[in-house]
């Protein structure tokens, strides 16, 4: 029988691969809410091959030069967010805010975190936004607290992130 070996550090990195996660982060949110929409499951399991397929692709030491954001800049990065939670951020903000360059920046973060910039601002948004929610906040002050223009721009967002609606996730995790 043959070992598979070979794909232990794939399977590693897998694990620890954020996109992966979110992934399957809003497939079980939506599963467990009762609230995939049509296609939601399929499509998920149709990114969660492309990414293994974009990491068997590429071995550690064939993913460029750029080294990725250590954990004392990400850390410094989300601090600078959750203190602006609400405030339009732009990437030469966010980049400023860890005394990086930005192109320096947005590839350090992708390569630390497998998310461009507004992917990586907007999923940290919404992990505030769950905080606030779970406290029990309604929806709609978390919405124009998170800087949204409007309770159905911030639901199409959570959704986006998470795969379920805001109104979803609150009844998923009072059931817990």
């Amino acid at each position: 029988m043959q070992t598979l070996h070979h794909l232990q550090p794939l399977a590693a990195r897998l694990h620890r691969d954020p996109v992966v996660s979110a992934v399957l982060t809003a497939l079980w949110c939506s599963t467990q809410a009762d609230a995939c929409l049509p296609g939601f499951l399929e499509h998920g399991a149709q990114v969660l091959l492309h990414r293994l397929r974009q990491l068997a692709g590429q071995p550690r030491e064939a993913r460029g030069t750029t080294s990725a954001l250590s954990a004392r800049r990400l850390r410094q990065l989300e601090a600078y967010i959750d203190a602006q939670h609400g405030r339009a951020l732009t990437v030469p903000q966010l980049a400023a805010a860890v005394q990086m360059e930005t192109a320096t920046f947005s590839r350090a973060l992708r390569a630390a975190t497998g998310l461009p910039p507004y992917a990586f601002l907007t999923q940290r948004r919404m992990h505030w936004a769950r905080t606030e929610l779970a406290q029990g906040r309604r929806v709609t002050d978390v919405a124009l607290a998170s800087g949204y223009a409007s309770p159905s721009k911030f639901s199409a967002a959570f959704r986006r992130v998470l795969g379920c609606s805001p109104s979803a996730w609150i009844a998923q995790s009072r059931t817990r």
